[in-house]
C-alpha cells in the first residue's frame, strides 16, 4: 500500500480537523511512545506537533506524532526548556531532525 497524499492546505480549518486523527490514525491510535492504546474513545490519546506550529511546524504527517496524555504533556514540558537554553534556532534545528 503506498503513501496516501492529499492536499488541503487552502483550508486552513478542515487541516486543522482532519490532521490529528490522521497522525492517529497512521499510528493504529496507539502512543508512539508507550504502546498505550485507550479501551473506549479517543480523548486520550493525541496528536503532536513535533515541531510546534508555532515554532514554524506544519501540519503534515511527518511533524505529527500520536501520544498518550503523559507523553504529551512530557513532550511540552521538555521541548519549552530546551528553546530557552539553547536558543531558538538549535532548538528547532534538533525538533525537525526528529519529524524526518
Amino acid at each position: 500500500m503506498g503513501e496516501v497524499t492529499f492536499s488541503i492546505d487552502e483550508n486552513e480549518e478542515l487541516l486543522k480537523t482532519v490532521w490529528p486523527y490522521l497522525v492517529k490514525l497512521r499510528a493504529g491510535f496507539v502512543c508512539q511512545v508507550c504502546s498505550y492504546k485507550p479501551k473506549a474513545g479517543l480523548q486520550d490519546i493525541l496528536a503532536h506537533h513535533i515541531v510546534p506550529v508555532q515554532l514554524g511546524g506544519k501540519y503534515t504527517l511527518k511533524n505529527g506524532k500520536c501520544l498518550c496524555d503523559k507523553h504529551h504533556s512530557e513532550a511540552h514540558r521538555i521541548l519549552l526548556p530546551a528553546v530557552k537554553t539553547s536558543g531558538h534556532t538549535e532548538a528547532i534545528g534538533k525538533l525537525r531532525k526528529q519529524a524526518v
